[in-house]
């Protein structure tokens, strides 16, 4: 399966109409996919706390990037780098 990662967390991002296009590129070649994005990713995620200890409403997020046999990751570019939450 190819994760499909779309890597930014802003509401109505293009990245995410582009994730869903490569998704059926792929599904057109019989590929499984599965779209990871990161504006669901949990708000204690960003708390101080989360260095040490990541919270549990990651660990899907996490098995599912360690589980793919691919990543594709769909970002936008901002003043030549990734988004911050990408990064992190």
């Amino acid at each position: 399966m190819i994760t499909v990662l779309v890597g930014t967390n802003r509401p109505d991002a293009n990245s995410r109409k582009i994730a869903s296009e490569i998704e059926s590129i792929y599904k057109s070649l019989n590929v499984d996919t599965e779209q990871l994005d990161l504006i669901d990713l949990p708000a204690e995620l960003f708390t101080p706390d989360a260095y040490a200890k990541k919270p549990d409403a990651f660990k899907p997020f996490a098995e599912t990037v360690l589980n793919s046999e691919g990543l594709h990751v769909v970002t936008p570019e901002y003043n030549g780098g990734f988004p911050g939450v990408l990064k992190y």
